[in-house]
Parts: C-alpha cells; sequence; structure tokens
C-alpha cells in the first residue's frame, strides 16, 4: 500500500463537512487498512464537529456517514481530554539517579501520543494502544518500585496509566473493538467492521493521472514482463545490478486488487488436513475464489478486460501474503534469491545478469507469512531447539528449495533462501553452446559415463553442480534402472521419456528426524539391484562413509559435494570424515565448478577435471594424501578456457575400462570425434530434452552395446 501522509484537509463549516485530499500517488485511501490515514483522520477529527467525513485520491473517493464518523469522533474527543491528563510537566520530569527508568517512560509516552515525525499508537491503532496500556500496568505491578522516591513517581505514572484506560475504554470504538476481536485474527479485520465507508466511487482510469514510475539513475540492461509484475534491470557502475519489480497493472487495478483481497480476507477460505503440496491446492482454491468475487463485485465485461488475468493473480498472492515474494518465485530468470533479515533488501543470482540487488524489501510481518507457508507445507518443526528448516515449496507455477534459520541461529532475525528449481531442463549440448564445457570435455565425460564410471562434481554453492549431473543423467541409456537418493527432489523426471527412474526422498540433513536418513538409504541401495545411482550432495561424515561403501562393493553414479578445491575436499573426506586414501582410487573422475569472472559477469564453468591414481612418492599438497595423486586431465587457464593436458587415451580411467574392455586407440578416437560432432551438431539447434537423450542413446547403443541398428531400436523404446 503506497501512501506517504501528505495529504491535506479542508473543513466545510456547512454540513459538518471534512474532505481529506490525498496525493496524486496515494493508493491507501482506507481507514480500515491504512493505519497512517487513520492517525490523520483521528487528529483531524479531534479539532472540529464533523458529520461526514469524504476521503478523495485522483482515483477513488470514499464517503463515511453516520456510525463510523460518530465512532471516530467520540474517540477522538476522549483521546484529546486523555493526552492532556496524562502529558503533565510533572510526570515527564525526570528524577534524579534514575535516568533509565525515566528514558523507558518517556519512551512508551511517545509511542503512545507521537505526533510527527510519525504518528503513535493511539492514533494509528487504538485497539493495540489499550493492550500496550495494559501491558505496561501489568509490568508496573509485578516491578516494586526501588529507591527514594520512586514509589511516589511509580504511583503517579500508574495513576495517569489508568485514567488513559479508563478514557480509553469509555469510547464506542474501543467498546465495540474488543466485542469483534475474540472473532477476528487480527485488528485490521475488526477496523474493517467497524470502519465501512457509506459509499466507495471508483473513478475511471486516466493515463494523465497515473503516477510517474520510480526514477533510477542507471543503463537499463534489460526488460521484460513476469506477469502481474514487470521487470527492468539497470546496470549502476557497482558489480550488483539493479533488479527492479513493479506490478503491470495500473492504479485502477490495483485498486480491485486491494477490493477483491479485502472481500476474501473477511470470508477467508482455511483448508485443513493437506500435507503435500499444499501451497499449490491453496493457490487454486484461492483462485476461484478470486474470479467469484470479481464476477460479484464487478463490472459486466470485466473478464474480457486486457490485464483481467494479471489482476485475478495478483489478488491471489496477495491474499496469501505472498505478493512481495512472488516475482522471484515466477521469473525463470531468477536462480536463487536472499534475505538476509527483516527489513532488509532481497537480493538474487540472475541467470543473464548474475548478482543482483532488489528494490523488494520484506518486513517481519511479510517473513513470519512465509515462514509459516514453509511450516505448514513441509510439516517440520522451527522453533528454538530446531531453528533451522529446508524443504521444498511445488507449485505448477514454480518450484523452489528454501531454507530458513531463526533465532537464536540467526542473530538478525530469521534469514531466507530460496533455490529455485527451474522448469528450464540443461541438456549436455546446451552446457557446451553456452560454454560451461568444452564439446571435447563434454565428449570424454559421455564416454566415461557409459561405461558406468563413477563421477563427482565439486564446487561452492551455486557453482553448476546440480545442473551439470542432471544433465550428464539424461545422456544414460533408457535400460538402465537408476535409482536416487535426495533430499530435496531436484532431479529430472523420466519415466515419461521411457527410463526405469527410482526416486527415493529422504531428510534433510537440517531435520533431527532418525527416518529415512540418507546414509542408510544409500547401504540399503545394494539390495536394490541398481545399475546406476544418483546420490545428490554428500555431506556428512555417515554419507561419506556410506558413500564409499557403496563404492568398494560396486556401484557407480553420480554425486554433488561442495569443495573449494578437490584436494581440499580430499582432505575433509580423510582427515574429518575418515576414509581411508586408498579407497579414493574408487572415484574415478572429479570434477570441478566455478564462477568466474568473465567481461565483468560471473558464469559458471568447469575448470578441472581430474582423476585419481595410486601415487609413487609423497604428495606435494599434503602427506594425508600420500597412497593417492591427482591427475589432471582438463584444467582452466584464463584467456584459454578449459584446455586438455594429457592424452585422453592414457588417462587412468581409461586404463581401467580397457582392463575389461578391448580398446584400440582409433576406435576410442572414433568414439569420442562421434560424441563431439554431436553434441556441436544438438549445441546449434533448439532440440527438446527428450529428443536429445535419444539421440545420445544412439551412440551408447552403436559403440558400447555394438548394436548398429541403434536408432530403430531407440524409437522403438
Amino acid at each position: 500500500m503506497k501512501c506517504n501522509g501528505r495529504c491535506t484537509a479542508l473543513f466545510k463549516r456547512h454540513g459538518h463537512k471534512l474532505v481529506i485530499k490525498c496525493p496524486l500517488n496515494c493508493l491507501g485511501a482506507d481507514l480500515a487498512d491504512n493505519p497512517l490515514c487513520r492517525a490523520k483522520t483521528i487528529y483531524w477529527l479531534s479539532r472540529a464537529k464533523v458529520n461526514e467525513l469524504v476521503i478523495k485520491t485522483s482515483f477513488l473517493t470514499k464517503l463515511y456517514e453516520g456510525r463510523t464518523v460518530k465512532l471516530l469522533s467520540d474517540y477522538a474527543r476522549r483521546l484529546v481530554k486523555a493526552r492532556a491528563e496524562v502529558l503533565d510537566t510533572k510526570l515527564l520530569t525526570s528524577c534524579q539517579g534514575a535516568l533509565a527508568c525515566f528514558e523507558a517512560k518517556k519512551g512508551f509516552l511517545v509511542d503512545l501520543f507521537s505526533l510527527h515525525p510519525s504518528p503513535g499508537l493511539l492514533y494509528t491503532d487504538p485497539l493495540t494502544a489499550l493492550l500496550r496500556v495494559d501491558e505496561e500496568l501489568k509490568k508496573l505491578s509485578m516491578s516494586p518500585a526501588q529507591g527514594k522516591g520512586c514509589k511516589e513517581c511509580v504511583d503517579e505514572y500508574t495513576a495517569a496509566l489508568k485514567k488513559l484506560r479508563g478514557r480509553l475504554r469509555s469510547s464506542d470504538l474501543i467498546k465495540e473493538g474488543l466485542k469483534l476481536v475474540p472473532r477476528s485474527p487480527s485488528t485490521t479485520l475488526v477496523y474493517t467492521a467497524l470502519l465501512k465507508p457509506s459509499r466507495t466511487l471508483i473513478s475511471p482510469y486516466s493515463r494523465e493521472k497515473a503516477p510517474s514510475s520510480m526514477a533510477v539513475r542507471g543503463i537499463l540492461l534489460d526488460e521484460y514482463l513476469v506477469p502481474p509484475f514487470k521487470i527492468k534491470i539497470f546496470h549502476l557502475n557497482t558489480l550488483e545490478s539493479l533488479y527492479v519489480v513493479s506490478l503491470a497493472l495500473n492504479p485502477w487495478e490495483r485498486l480491485v486488487v486491494n477490493e477483491v483481497v479485502k472481500r476474501l480476507n473477511m470470508s477467508s477460505t482455511y483448508i485443513h488436513g493437506l500435507g503435500k503440496n499444499r501451497l499449490s491446492f491453496l493457490i487454486d482454491v484461492r483462485r476461484r475464489d478470486v474470479e467469484n468475487v470479481l464476477e460479484a463485485l464487478w463490472f459486466e465485461g470485466f473478464e474480457q478486460t486486457k490485464n483481467s488475468r494479471a489482476v485475478t493473480e495478483a489478488s491471489v498472492f496477495k491474499s496469501l501474503g505472498l505478493l512481495k515474494l512472488a516475482p522471484f518465485l515466477l521469473d525463470e530468470m531468477v536462480e536463487e534469491f536472499f534475505l538476509d533479515k527483516p527489513s532488509s533488501h532481497i537480493y538474487l543470482i540472475h541467470s543473464k545478469w548474475g548478482r543482483c540487488r532488489s528494490n523488494v524489501i520484506l518486513n517481519e510481518r511479510d517473513v513470519n507469512r512465509i515462514i509459516t507457508h514453509l511450516k505448514i507445507d513441509s510439516g517440520l518443526p522451527l522453533d528454538y531447539e530446531n531453528p533451522s528448516l529446508k524443504c521444498e515449496l511445488i507449485t505448477e507455477a514454480f518450484h523452489v528449495r528454501a531454507s530458513v534459520d531463526i533465532p537464536p541461529l540467526a542473530v538478525d532475525g530469521p534469514t531466507l533462501d530460496f533455490r529455485k528449481l527451474r522448469k528450464k531442463v540443461w541438456t549436455l549440448p546446451d552446457l557446451v553452446n553456452n560454454g560451461t564445457l568444452t564439446p571435447e570435455a563434454a565428449a570424454y565425460l559421455l564416454f566415461c559415463l557409459f561405461r558406468r564410471r563413477n563421477i563427482t562434481v565439486v564446487g561452492e554453492p551455486n557453482t553448476g553442480k546440480t545442473t551439470l549431473i542432471n544433465a550428464l543423467d539424461l545422456c544414460s541409456p533408457p535400460h538402465w534402472r537408476k535409482i536416487y537418493v535426495e533430499d530435496v527432489t531436484e532431479s529430472i523426471p523420466q519415466l515419461k521419456l521411457g527410463k526405469h527412474q527410482v526416486r527415493l526422498k529422504v531428510s534433510p540433513f537440517e531435520s533431527r528426524r532418525q527416518t529415512f536418513l540418507k546414509s542408510l538409504e544409500v547401504l540399503r541401495l545394494l539390495h536394490r539391484s541398481p545399475d546406476f545411482v544418483i546420490l545428490s550432495e554428500i555431506q556428512t561424515p555417515e554419507h561419506s562413509k556410506a558413500l564409499f561403501q557403496a563404492l568398494t562393493s560396486g556401484l557407480r553414479g553420480l554425486q554433488t559435494c561442495h569443495a573449494s578445491t578437490l584436494e581440499g575436499l580430499l582432505r575433509r573426506w580423510i582427515l574429518h570424515h575418515g576414509i581411508s586414501p586408498i579407497n579414493l582410487l574408487d572415484l574415478d573422475l572429479l570434477v570441478q565448478m566455478k564462477t568466474v569472472l568473465i567481461d565483468g559477469r560471473e558464469v559458471r564453468r568447469m575448470v578441472r577435471l581430474s582423476e585419481v591414481k595410486v601415487s609413487e612418492e609423497v604428495s606435494e599438497v599434503s602427506e594425508a594424501l600420500a597412497p593417492v595423486k591427482l591427475v589432471d586431465v582438463f584444467t582452466w587457464i584464463p584467456n584459454l578456457g578449459l584446455v586438455r593436458q594429457v592424452d585422453l587415451y592414457e588417462t587412468p580411467t581409461l586404463s581401467k575400462i580397457k582392463e575389461l574392455e578391448f580398446l584400440s586407440r582409433k576406435r576410442f578416437e572414433e568414439e569420442i570425434r562421434a560424441y563431439q560432432e554431436l553434441l556441436l551438431r544438438l549445441s546449434s539447434s533448439s532440440i527438446d530434452p527428450a529428443a536429445c537423450s535419444t539421440k545420445l542413446s544412439q551412440l551408447y547403443f552403436r559403440y558400447v552395446a555394438g548394436l548398429e541398428e541403434a536408432s530403430t531400436i531407440v524409437e522403438d523404446i
């Protein structure tokens, strides 16, 4: 709601009318919803007798008569008397040696009675002000006065507060409000019931009256629509671009949204007993409710207007308390977004423009609403003993992995981290096309994948580890039985592609539940007869031990790990997780991903592909790695990119493969060349993931399975 409080009042003595004129860009002229509007009205009503109240903006006129005006006028007159009784000179005089007590008393009274720079609670929210007075009196009664002269001072302060409470409780506004409080979840709904306008007149929309858009000094990099939002991205001569969100609605349509949400809140739909994907179901229910309200409220032919869909979606998200979060959830170009603490800006990682700071600020109330949705949807605890929560939100419009930390763990208040699990499926040719890895490196990975070699993708957060293993996973042959063990479902469904796929979801690392543990499910894989396993992220010592037990048992697959270097990961496994160095020989391929700066933009790149072999001498990195040695196959060189360092035919992994399969150099080079040519051809064309998977599988049947009629076989599958 947009309101800067710069409204003006005009008293018309004839008819005792008060006309409040709001500035051009005001969209919050409402006594029930807008505390600032309510405060200004109470202040002006205390200065003159009024029978009729009119609040006017460029797009809206609200008329208040009869009961509403009487309630506010009666309260305003009593507030004037209470102000004179409580704010006397003696009460606001500091005692000697009791400065802290005086400052606390003064601060409390300022919060209640203040007029400038912002109005106090007695003007903005009378019901909450009464509650604060009751709490202050209770606190005074439980804290006996100490020190000379303190008792007299406290008694005077207590007497003044009791007078104030008496004045408030004697007003008709408070009396009727207290009757409604037990049946209303918020004071806003109480004011909505008490302070209804007699009439509401909405002016037709005129572009001449439209407020000017926010002025931003910077170079406009991009502009696009994410209905019902408009997104603009500006370059501000900093490493962070500015991501500006605005509703793609004119002021008249915004008033429609506010009116719809107000009516929805007065007749809320409650959903009980839902577990999985509750938010998705709730969005569908709210969308139906919004359409019913629009049909009953409006305007013939409203559904035929140009922006009716955007109005509906904005109403749905606002009614759920998610309007500020919605643009980041809906924008497919946003990969991840964060909030460090309440009342701070959301910032994000944009797939095209990198790190951006947004113009959206979430206050404490917004954050609490979001946390409530996450707790209900996940069914997981979030409290003092469990201050972290990781879960998924899945709807038709978005799929995100959400992480929340609250006090006492989060010092400055709740923190939010939303990772988008994008609808766009990145294939291996896509990653070649955008420069994540070279065609030669991709062909070598594909060759090793088809021989069921183990591939571990390593990197810092948000470097594209999961994207790469999903792209490799799509290349697997359709007859493989693949089993996934994930705490957050980030894998791509492939049953419709004709592939065998079993996906298991385990309890997240942050959860204290002892059921569905990843380490336990990894060990159980031995009895599920997989051809290939995808383990997502390996985090704890238990995960690591389970991984290497599976590897020594003959299982192979794909997994990710967090580490800044490959050597650092190996040291952690050996020194901190208790893995025997000789077991590292089962790892096969280690791929390192990193975010690098190219032409002023942060981009994701494969920077290293290494393999493990037996070391004949002590490692230069650490004696802990003495039995093993890393052989760099591809490494990143600035200005050159990813460069091959060794003969691919002589790598440690090829040596293992050649022990089991006759593979001449000529056939190996022919196969690698075929993979490269196909990847380059597919990367330059817009082919869907299903067709891409089919074409890559054809090469598996031709070169690995030895079936020349591979295309016919794969297409039949």
